[in-house]
């Protein structure tokens, strides 16, 4: 992994040869997802996600708490089990596992690392 992002100078995760065009083409229609009218550069993008992630699938949401509504659906939760949500977060993630409806947990997180605890951070990023 690289130690400072692509902004700050380093080599793009994403080689050139492998950015898509439908991704702007996407967001030059202003239809971001399945429910839009006459969403035919969604029903083109899904696939070529999917194509480009190596998987068989890829749907496209209208928010974060419903790609984590459907994330939870996928992974087959179900109602009463426990999720494990960061403290520190937006409210999206406590409430997708209350659509469930799953038991949300908040789990602490450390001050530096944003992880466990317990968890050091690798590198820092500097300019």
């Amino acid at each position: 992994m690289n130690e400072e992002p692509a902004m700050f100078g380093s080599k793009p995760a994403v080689r050139p040869e492998h950015r898509r065009e439908a991704v702007p083409r996407v967001q030059g229609s202003r239809k971001f997802t399945v429910g839009a009218r006459n969403e035919q550069e969604i029903s083109e993008l899904e696939p070529e996600w999917a194509e480009f992630c190596d998987i068989r699938y890829a749907v496209a949401v209208n928010s974060g708490i419903a790609a984590l509504e459907l994330a939870l659906t996928t992974l087959g939760i179900q109602p009463g089990d426990e999720v494990i949500v960061p403290a520190l977060s937006h409210v999206a993630t406590a409430m997708a596992p209350l659509y469930q409806p799953a038991v949300p947990v908040f789990a602490d997180i450390g001050p530096v690392s944003w992880c466990r605890p317990d968890c050091r951070p690798r590198a820092r990023w500097s300019r």
